[in-house]
């Protein structure tokens, strides 16, 4: 997620902000078909991937490994998960990885010799994943799209703004992304770009709602430059604030039954100068948030909801 300026914000855009001071206890009853949660953590001394179920019970390591593994994106049907990953020999840059739910048969999609993989994303159909590449400038970030197998690379962006965070839409028409701090939409092929938040709204790590009619996201208004959790309908109408808690939350995901948003919570510890990051959920209309990180002193990221179970 980059952070920018926001210039103003107009009073008519009907912001709603819902939001609870209740927190759910952190093993709260919760739908087991919900799926697994996957999620990156430094809880073992170094970056692996895990999954945990959707109460953050029976977390599972994936990749135990000492190379830097993060960003995980499920797969519509569950079979796969893409990643990022540093490994040694691949290259000095991060490069975009699938393996099985079990962390087993690790593939390496990508080879690049300049700029690192970021937040990739699956296609609903499963044959393509999107992934941005940041070139190690504020203004130098363009997406991609690979085939599953590593196959066909495109570039869909190419222009000296920032562009990121792709999203898939659940009937794979259209990929949102992040440019310069704004939210927009696109055709999968680069064309048919409509800005989707309004003026003055500062927003990053879009996430579809399993209906396509709606999206998480996390950003900031003219009046708070504090990033909290919003929604939005896919038009770009009915902006929700779902989250004011005085702290920072990122990267939204949604359950595959639509009803709660998993994201991350961020707290500064101001007499040590030290951020706690724990996964959450909340409701998607608002409230009711839970607290899944069992362990506030490790550093919990990137959870993404894997899809249903039967």
């Amino acid at each position: 997620m980059r952070r920018s300026g926001v210039t103003s914000l107009i009073i008519t855009l009907g912001l709603i902000v819902a939001f609870s001071s209740h927190t759910d206890p952190a093993r709260a009853a919760s739908d087991p078909r919900n799926g697994r949660i996957a999620f990156s953590s430094y809880r073992e001394g170094q970056v692996d991937i895990y999954t945990m179920g959707p109460d953050g019970g029976g977390v599972r390591n994936l990749t135990n490994d000492t190379a830097p593994d993060f960003q995980p994106a499920w797969s519509t049907d569950g079979e796969r998960i893409a990643f990022v990953s540093l490994h040694v020999g691949s290259s000095h840059f991060d490069q975009l990885y699938t393996m099985d739910p079990d962390g087993g048969d690790r593939t390496r999609l990508t080879d690049l010799g300049d700029g690192n993989v970021e937040e990739p994303a699956w296609s609903p159909d499963g044959e393509r994943i999107a992934f941005y590449v940041s070139y190690g400038g504020a203004i130098d970030d363009e997406l991609f799209t690979v085939g599953a197998d590593g196959s066909e690379p495109v570039r869909l962006t190419d222009n000296a703004r920032s562009d990121s965070d792709p999203a898939w839409s659940p009937d794979g028409t259209r990929l949102a992304f992040v440019r310069d701090g704004r939210l927009l939409t696109m055709d999968p092929d680069g064309t048919d770009v409509r800005h989707l938040t309004p003026k003055g709204v500062v927003g990053f790590d879009p996430s579809w709602s399993p209906d396509g009619r709606h999206l998480a996201f996390i950003g900031h208004t003219a009046s708070s430059s504090r990033y909290d959790l919003f929604t939005i309908s896919a038009d770009g109408t009915d902006l929700v604030q779902l989250a004011d808690t005085k702290r920072t939350e990122t990267n939204p995901s949604w359950s595959p039954d639509g009803r709660r948003i998993v994201y991350v919570l961020t707290r500064h510890h101001e007499e040590n100068d030290f951020d706690e990051d724990l996964i959450c959920t909340i409701r998607s209309a608002g409230g009711g948030r839970r607290v899944l990180s069992a362990d506030a002193t490790v550093s919990d990221g990137f959870p993404d909801w894997g899809p249903r179970l039967p």
